[in-house]
């Protein structure tokens, strides 16, 4: 009942991730070092900050979510824990992207 949300979540964080790495590799490629440094620095800073508000909205509107995708009522409160465990910690796995 959580696969679909957090895949969806979680996918476009590793999408927008991978989508920066691209352009760093161009550089690097083209032997830009000074471009390199300064993709790679823009990468970080946009990963933080659509990692954190990924977070605070998937946090805030997590029981939303699961009323919009009709979870059973005998699992919600499980399936939040969940989902606030796995979408909480989302900027680790951007982090490793």
């Amino acid at each position: 009942s959580t696969g679909s949300v957090q895949f969806l979540i979680i996918g476009f964080a590793q999408g927008l991730t991978a989508g920066l790495s691209i352009l760093t590799a161009q550089h690097f490629g083209a032997s830009d070092f000074k471009a390199v440094r300064r993709s790679f620095a823009i990468s970080i800073v946009v990963s933080l900050i659509v990692g954190i508000i990924l977070t605070v909205l998937s946090l805030i509107f997590v029981d939303h979510i699961l009323l919009l995708m009709q979870t059973p009522t005998d699992i919600i409160a499980d399936a939040r824990t969940f989902l606030q465990i796995m979408l909480g910690g989302m900027l680790a796995p951007i982090g490793f992207n």
